[in-house]
Parts: structure tokens; C-alpha cells; sequence
């Protein structure tokens, strides 16, 4: 830690009234200067800004509208004609051509001087495709010639309109009839190709079924479709009937039905009558009836004529399947074997078909373009959609007030960032005070409470420190968050100070304060602790040790001893350690200290042990050096910042340099 800062503090015996006026006076003169700050801010800013914008000269302005109107448009193609035209009209005139030839123009009729550079400056133009206007512009300071060149300019650019417009009609009806010639003799040339083709291949449309070869393939494809199904129809009918059989079924003939459901009704009819009878009559009786003995004896011819009958149809009905499906069999193999013979002529045709396709396409195509080109041509000649009537809504005028600068406008906008980087400068100035504030309070440290002291004054230290330096910023190498009562701290400067100025008794107990002897030592320090001989103190006890004394403070020692009368006191018998604390405020107020009323003995070792502590010496061994010091004082030096490595006493320079 370095001892050559200056502090700053506030004495202890001010009241918090009197505090409070400093801090009042303070803040009056810091919120003056800030005033200053921001006036003289707001004015270097503000006043070049003001002189800059009115100092700007006036800006006129000249203008003249022209309206473009079309014929009315018809397709989506002629209805993008205007919005391009004007788009191009707006930027034509201001190309380098036109400029050149009004700059010509201007100096011939009128006598000016200006070259192309200097009117694109003047000249703008701004177009409106919706309402198929554009603005001319002509914008500077001198108002009369504004008018004479935006007039030219119109004027210029309008007849070069006409002249291209004629030009250009009649080129384009020329060219459009070449091109309506060149298509029609095509057109006939590939006709003749496209009959040619037609006649070579029997092609007579371009519509498939028209054709023979290919509707005599779709009737194949038509019968050999019918003739599958038959097949698949009788296969399946005749698969059913032999499951049937296989199962122990009968499945008659569709034709045989009649027949059989008549027998079956009949053998039926007969059952229900025999019933009937059978509930009238005993069996005997019915034996003996011949009616009714001849139906009983009826009825098994009958179901033996039905299963014959059943037995003949079901025959007769495979037989007939069979014959079905030979013949439905045959029909398909010769349908295939003539679809296969047309299949080969069929893909030559299709091949042939195919290009006569696209040479009729071919021919259609060059058709409508003929007959596109002839439209283009009457409507060129007749409608002239692409010729525009330019009218002139608005002529040039010579202006008669300023169109700009915006001087009130632009002096807001001024005003309002002068107003922004003044404050912005003020913020800066206040963020730069703080820091030097901050900075002016680094020799400020914290030590355990004045218990070192005697108990009446270390309750008004506590009392005065704490209302008064409990405000101020924590010490170089101290934390901040000590809970313990604010100590100062003395630089090296203000040590050396103090002792230049103090008499020999003063010299020696700053001297032996910040050599490592403590306060309780220095007040019971007599002749048995003195090595004159060999120049040092021999401390015993707990934590003795051997101080060594310079040749000064070993001559005041001796003098001390002899005006005692050899008592063996090195003090008079009537100090005190409150005399000790008066020769250090004594000594402090002759050299010119600040506050010297907060000095006394443990200020100093305070400083002699902080002097150690940032060396890099151990805690635990600044009581080798400096004798006991309470466990809780000494944790307090934990957070001095050591301006080097962790030494060893041996590499510590353990005596305070004065000089």
C-alpha cells in the first residue's frame, strides 16, 4: 500500500450541523458548475447550428405538369402500354441527350451558360402512372431563370415526341406488313407439306377415330373385350356346376326350370292332398279306396320323372357350357391373332398421326400469329393505342416564394439535439465528478472499535468517526464492509511530516510507534527493557522480542533516563496515555495536518501495521514484529491489497522510513 495520498476529512469535533453546511455549500457549488456546464454546452452546440441554417440561401421552385391519354385499351397486353411509356417518358427527360440539347437551346434563345451538369441539378421530374401525369421541376436560387428553362425544356422535349412518334408509326406499320407477308407465304408453303403428308399416309384428320386403321383396331379391341367376358362368364358357370356335381348337387338347366318347377308344384300339390286325406280317413280306408289309392300310387312316378328330369338338364346344361366356352375360346383367339396383325400397322400409324399433329399445329400457330400481326396493324393504323395525346395541364410559372430551407423547422430540430447533447455532456461531467470524489477518498481505512484506547475515549472516537466518516469511502486495500468503526490512516508524507516537526520526546514515540512497539509497551517502557549498548529494546513475555534503536532515539532515551533522577522510568510519572495521544495532535497541528484532533497512538500503529501488511507480510507474524494485537483487529487486515507476494520477515523492511 502506498503512503503517499492525501486525505481529506472532516474533524471530529464538527457537529452534523455544521457537517451538513459543508455538504450543503458542496453540492450548491457542483450544482453551479453543472449549470455552466450545460449552459456553455447548449451554446457551442446550439449557436453554430442557428448561424449554419440561416444562413442558407432561399430555394424557388418552377413546375409544369403534363397528362398522357391512351385510346381505350383492349388485352392485358396493350393495357401495361402507358404505365410503361410514362415510365420511360420520366426518365428520358433527364437523360444526358435531352440535357445537352436544352443547354444548347438555353444558351442560343436565352444566353445562359449552364452546362448538362449544372441542370440535372436544377431539373427533376417526379411521374404518376396512376393519374398518367409527370412533374417537371426546376429548383435553385436565382428565381428568373426557372421559368425560361423549364418552359425550353418542355417545349423541346415535346417536339422531339412528335417527330419520334410519326417516325416510329411508320416504321412499325412497315415492318408489322413485312413480317404479315413473310408468315403468309410460310403458311402456304407448310399447307402443302401438311396435304402431302396427309395424302401419303391415309391420314384424313388429326382426330383418331376418324381415321380407318384406328377404328378398325378400337372394334377389335371392343369385340375381343365382349368375347373375354363370355369366356370368363361360361368358365365360371361351368366351375359352379361341377362343384356342384362334385357335392353331391343338381343344378338344372336355366331352359329346364319351367318343367321342374311344374313337377315340383305338382308332387307338392299332391303331398298336401294325401295329407289332407290321411286326416280324414284311416289308412285302412284309404287302401281300400281306388281314387285315392291311385294318388297314393301316383305320387313316386311323379318324383321319379322329377329327378330324371333334373338328371337330363344338369347334363344337357355342362354340355351346352362346354360348347359355350370352346366356342367364346375360339372367338377370342382370333380376335388376338387379328389385333396382333393391326398392332404393328397401328404404331406406324400413331407415329405418323403424331407428326401430322404437330405440322397441322405448326400451321395453325404461324396462322394466328398472321392474323395477330394484321389486328396490330389495323389498330396501329386506325386506333393508334401507343400513340399518346400529351396535353399540358399545368405551364411553367415563375415562383414567387421560397420553397425551402424549412428554416423554423430545421432551427426545432437543432434545438432539441442541442438540448439532448447538452444533457448527454452534463451526464459525462457529473460521471467524471463522482469519480474524482471517489478517488479523493482512498485514505480511508477501517480498524477494529477503540478498544485499544481507554474506554472514555474510545466511546467519543466511535461516536465522532461513525457520524461523521461513516459516509466516506473505504481505505486503499481495506473492504468496505468492515463492520468495525472507521480509522484513518496516514500517508507516508503525513507520517514524515509529523515527524520533522515534533520535539525529541514527539520524535521518540512516533519513532518507537512505528517501529512495532505498541501504546501498553510505550507507557511501561523503563530501564530494564533498554540495550543501550547494542542500540535496541528487549520486550519479554508471551511476545517478546528485540526492537533496534537508532543512534537519535538512543540519545533521547538517555536523557529521558537521566531526568528521572535514575528511577529507572523512562516517562515522567505523571503520563498518561492521553498525554502520549496530546504530543502526536500537537506535533500534527504544527505540521500543518488536516484535523489533527483525530490522531493519536493507534492511528499510527494502525498505519505502521498497514505499512507491513501491504509489504506482504503474514498476519500471524506481525506479532513477532509489532507485539499482541487481538484476533479480531488483526483479521481486519485481511483485506489489505499486498502490492506484492506473501513474504517472510526477513524480506520485510520492518522500520518506517522518514527519510
Amino acid at each position: 500500500m502506498s503512503f503517499e495520498q492525501h486525505v481529506d476529512v472532516i474533524p471530529p469535533h464538527y457537529s452534523q450541523s455544521a457537517d451538513a453546511h459543508l455538504e450543503k455549500l458542496e453540492a450548491q457549488r457542483l450544482q453551479k458548475n453543472k449549470w455552466r456546464v450545460l449552459l456553455v454546452a447548449f451554446l457551442v452546440l446550439i449557436l453554430p447550428a442557428l448561424a449554419w441554417i440561416w444562413s442558407q440561401p432561399a430555394i424557388y421552385q418552377s413546375q409544369a405538369v403534363i397528362h398522357f391519354t391512351y385510346p381505350q385499351q383492349i388485352g392485358k397486353e396493350l393495357s401495361t402500354v402507358p404505365e410503361e411509356q410514362i415510365t420511360l417518358n420520366n426518365q428520358r427527360l433527364t437523360s444526358n441527350r435531352v440535357l445537352e440539347e436544352l443547354s444548347e437551346a438555353l444558351a442560343e434563345e436565352h444566353y445562359m451558360t449552364l452546362t448538362p451538369g449544372e441542370l440535372s441539378l436544377i431539373l427533376s421530374t417526379e411521374a404518376q402512372t396512376f393519374s398518367r401525369t409527370i412533374n417537371l421541376m426546376a429548383k435553385g436560387e436565382q428565381v428568373e431563370i426557372l421559368e425560361p428553362i423549364l418552359s425550353t425544356w418542355l417545349r423541346l422535349y415535346l417536339a422531339k415526341l412528335d417527330v419520334e412518334t410519326v417516325e416510329n408509326n411508320s416504321e412499325d406499320i412497315a415492318l408489322t406488313e413485312d413480317k404479315v407477308s413473310a408468315l403468309e407465304q410460310k403458311i402456304i408453303e407448310q399447307r402443302a407439306v401438311l396435304e402431302a403428308f396427309s395424302e401419303e399416309h391415309n391420314i384424313i384428320s388429326v382426330e383418331r377415330d376418324e381415321n380407318r386403321t384406328l377404328s378398325k383396331i378400337k372394334g377389335l379391341n371392343r369385340s375381343l373385350g365382349q368375347a373375354d367376358s363370355s369366356q370368363a362368364q361360361a368358365l365360371a358357370a361351368l366351375e359352379t356346376v361341377k362343384q356342384a356335381i362334385v357335392a353331391g348337387e343338381i343344378i338344372p338347366n336355366p331352359k329346364d326350370k319351367p318343367q321342374i318347377n311344374k313337377l315340383t308344384a305338382d308332387i307338392a300339390a299332391l303331398h298336401a292332398e294325401l295329407k289332407a286325406l290321411s286326416d280324414r280317413y284311416t289308412p285302412e280306408y284309404m287302401q281300400r279306396d281306388p281314387l285315392i289309392k291311385a294318388k297314393i300310387s301316383k305320387l313316386p312316378d311323379l318324383e321319379v320323372s322329377l329327378d330324371s328330369l333334373r338328371q337330363r338338364s344338369q347334363a344337357e346344361y355342362v354340355e351346352e357350357l362346354q360348347r359355350t366356352l370352346e366356342t367364346a375360346s375360339n372367338n377370342q383367339k382370333v380376335l388376338t391373332e387379328q389385333l396382333d396383325a393391326l398392332s404393328k400397322q397401328a404404331k406406324e400409324f400413331n407415329l405418323k398421326l403424331s407428326e401430322y399433329k404437330r405440322l397441322d399445329n405448326s400451321v395453325r400457330q404461324l396462322e394466328a400469329q398472321a392474323q395477330s400481326l394484321k389486328d396490330q396493324v389495323i389498330e396501329k393504323e386506325v386506333e393508334k393505342p401507343f400513340e399518346a395525346k400529351i396535353s399540358v395541364l399545368e405551364q411553367a410559372f415563375v415562383p414567387s416564394f421560397p420553397i425551402g430551407p424549412k428554416y423554423w423547422m430545421q432551427s426545432a430540430a437543432a434545438l432539441v439535439s442541442a438540448i439532448v447533447l447538452s444533457l448527454l455532456v452534463l451526464m459525462v461531467y457529473s460521471l467524471i465528478t463522482r469519480q474524482k470524489q471517489t478517488a479523493n477518498m482512498t485514505n480511508y481505512t477501517v480498524v477494529p472499535p477503540a478498544a485499544m484506547l481507554g474506554q472514555q475515549q474510545g466511546a467519543m472516537l466511535s461516536h465522532q468517526q461513525q457520524a461523521q466518516l461513516g459516509h466516506q469511502a473505504a481505505p486503499l486495500g481495506i473492504s468496505q464492509k468492515s463492520e468495525t468503526t472507521p480509522q484513518r490512516l496516514l500517508s507516508e508524507a503525513e507520517c514524515k511530516s509529523l515527524y520533522d516537526v515534533a520535539n525529541a520526546q514527539g520524535k521518540l514515540v512516533i519513532s518507537l510507534i512505528l517501529s512495532g512497539v505498541s501504546p501498553s509497551e510505550l507507557e511501561q517502557l523503563n530501564a530494564e527493557n533498554l540495550d543501550l549498548t547494542n542500540q535496541q529494546i528487549v520486550l519479554s513475555g508471551l511476545h517478546g522480542r528485540n526492537i533496534s534503536l537508532s543512534e537519535a532515539q538512543c540519545q533521547t532515551l538517555e536523557a529521558l533516563l537521566q531526568s528521572n533522577q535514575g528511577d529507572g522510568k523512562v516517562w515522567p510519572a505523571e503520563f498518561s496515555g492521553e498525554d502520549f495521544n496530546q504530543i502526536i495532535i500537537n506535533s500534527a497541528h504544527d505540521g500543518g495536518l488536516t484535523f489533527p484532533e483525530q490522531l493519536n497512538l493507534n492511528v499510527l500503529r494502525h498505519t505502521y501495521l498497514t505499512f507491513l501488511v501491504t509489504q506482504g507480510a503474514r498476519l500471524n507474524d506481525l506479532e513477532k514484529v509489532a507485539g499482541n494485537i487481538n484476533p479480531a483487529e488483526l483479521g481486519q487486515y485481511r483485506a489489505v491489497n499486498r502490492q506484492g507476494n506473501v513474504l517472510d520477515l526477513e524480506q520485510i523492511n520492518t522500520v518506517f522510513p522518514f527519510s
